[in-house]
């Protein structure tokens, strides 16, 4: 007699039929593969351009694969601990530069779109995120956060916090992408309540020794710094500690620069010293010594001080934002040293660097147009603008720079001195004809409406 097997019929349960199950399966298997290998990772010390450029086709198929399947495997049915590991492989790439799919944002929004997305950032950040971030900061108390009045540990505690494993630089790299994901999904009332949880591996980031990941934490501190009270910050002291890394993130003057650590520096000082006038006035006197004046003294020679200088440059006109008038206190300093490239030779080294102290010039002048205090460094801007001048008309003439780059030069010496015209009117007729006799060159950079 035939033995005949009794097949079961298919079970449907609060997840989904089995298909669904299977999906979800298949799911978990594809975001597996969304791992970055340890020879691409930054800390890696010979990346191949070709690796790089066939892992991020990889990536982008991988992908692709998971958005198709998320409409028919709704992550609503899973425990949160099985949407977790679905999403956190996405999360790690959330934000990347370089590795962040042109879909992945919309992947993430789709499979998160049923979702609680604060329940599941509350899990990420008491879950995920504590378990790679293990080692404490030495100045937060590790059960409050608060700020400690000495490291814990003692005097050799920031040694001990610079040798501990930093497992989100390389097994769990990209937990600072999670970061932000998770922050942008909280409410104000939600980020102060759980800020003990989001504040230690942000700290912990932005005091690393390599100031490229000192910068990515910086990054995370912007994604919820918006939303956190000033009175939180100073009630529970951070708010100095996170100053004081910041400032020495500046004193670092990276390469390449970190030009997002300005204005997040200013952001936090004009949040957290609301009132305190004296104090806000010697914070914003260490940026600009430490972010400005010592990256002058103290910049590299060759190409790698160049993109330093060209750094600064660029602090320089954020600087005149924050401070407006204010930035007359350090105009000894800061005319010189945005004058002293004119001098080079412009090439296609140099004139970056040229151009990007030109911009500043402008800004500086015209933020100070109504202290009158620009026109006793006329002779010294002319001088400059016109040796600069001369030595561009020669370096186009041999055909050395582009005709856009060349022009760009020029227009901005007309910037400038257009501006010197406005504030001080006599050298129309005083200082421009003369420089308009030097040379030939000399008179395509004088504002137009002046050689009427």
């Amino acid at each position: 007699m035939a033995k005949v097997e009794e097949v079961p019929e298919e079970v449907e349960t609060e997840a989904g039929p089995s298909k669904n199950g299977q999906d979800f399966k298949s799911l978990r298997d594809l975001t597996q593969q969304l791992v970055i290998p340890e020879e691409l990772l930054p800390s890696s010390s010979d990346i191949s351009a070709i690796k790089v450029r066939n892992h991020r086709q990889h990536l982008n198929n991988i992908v692709e694969r998971i958005s198709s399947k998320i409409s028919t495997a709704p992550l609503s049915s899973l425990s949160i601990e099985d949407q977790v590991e679905i999403l956190l492989p996405l999360l790690r790439l959330y934000n990347d530069d370089l590795w962040c799919p042109p879909n992945l944002l919309t992947t993430i929004d789709r499979a998160t779109l049923s979702l609680s997305r604060s329940e599941l950032a509350i899990h990420l950040l008491n879950h995920s995120l504590r378990k790679t971030f293990t080692n404490p900061h030495p100045l937060l108390h590790p059960s409050t956060s608060r700020a400690l009045p000495r490291p814990a540990g003692g005097k050799d505690a920031q040694i001990d916090f610079s040798d501990a494993p930093t497992p989100w630089k390389t097994t769990e790299y990209g937990a600072n992408n999670v970061l932000i994901w998770c922050s942008a999904q909280l409410s104000s009332t939600e980020l102060e309540r759980y800020i003990g949880v989001l504040l230690p591996p942000t700290l912990v980031m932005m005091d690393d020794w390599d100031p490229s990941w000192r910068g990515k934490g910086v990054i995370v501190l912007d994604s919820w710094l918006d939303l956190m009270p000033g009175e939180t910050m100073r009630r529970m002291g951070v708010d100095q500690i996170l100053l004081k890394s910041l400032i020495h993130t500046l004193s670092l003057h990276a390469n390449p620069p970190l030009s997002h650590v300005l204005p997040v520096t200013i952001k936090l000082v004009e949040k957290s010293l609301q009132g305190q006038g004296e104090r806000r006035a010697m914070m914003y006197e260490e940026m600009m010594d430490k972010a400005i004046v010592q990256g002058w003294i103290y910049a590299p020679p060759g190409a790698e001080g160049k993109i330093v200088l060209i750094g600064i440059a660029q602090s320089v006109e954020i600087m005149c934002d924050a401070l407006g008038m204010g930035i007359l206190r350090w105009l000894k300093t800061i005319i010189p040293y945005l004058l002293q490239p004119l001098q080079m030779s412009p090439t296609k080294t140099t004139l970056p660097h040229i151009t990007a102290n030109l911009k500043a010039l402008i800004k500086v002048m015209q933020t100070l147009r109504e202290t009158k205090r620009i026109i006793r460094w006329r002779g010294q801007i002319m001088d400059m603008t016109a040796r600069f001048v001369i030595l561009l008309n020669d370096a186009a003439l041999l055909g050395d720079l582009p005709t856009e780059d060349v022009e760009e030069s020029r227009g901005l010496v007309r910037a400038v001195l257009t501006e010197l015209e406005v504030q001080y009117p006599a050298v129309r007729h005083m200082e421009f004809p003369k420089l308009a006799n030097v040379a030939p060159p000399l008179q395509d950079v004088i504002p137009v409406a002046l050689s009427a």
